[in-house]
């Protein structure tokens, strides 16, 4: 198996920057080159990458209701149905009926 990883050296050790799919104390052999030292693309500049190449949709705008607190009785209401054996995603999946984000 390989992988090509970015990692950091610090104290004399290589900190991947992303979680490696490798068992615990396995061996592995490393050809270690400097990365570019071009600046690293900036948020906005990643994200309409990965809109242009479908992986994204773009954010839903906020409405004034999705930013006010939420009355007790919101508060409760929601407890109630989140707080059951079902895991969360399926609950999420059911509210979206059908819709696609």
């Amino acid at each position: 198996m390989s992988q090509r990883v970015t990692a950091i050296y610090e104290n004399g050790v290589l900190r991947p920057l992303v979680p490696l799919n490798l068992p615990e104390h396995a061996r592995v052999e490393l050809n270690v080159e400097a990365a570019s030292s071009a600046p690293a693309a900036s948020a906005q500049a990643v994200r309409d990458a990965l809109r242009s190449a479908g992986a994204s949709v773009s954010p839903l705008p906020l409405s004034n209701a999705a930013t006010q607190p939420l009355s007790d009785e919101e508060q409760a209401a929601l407890a109630r149905r989140f707080a059951g054996e079902r895991p969360l995603g399926d609950t999420i999946s059911d509210d979206r009926d059908g819709r696609e984000f």
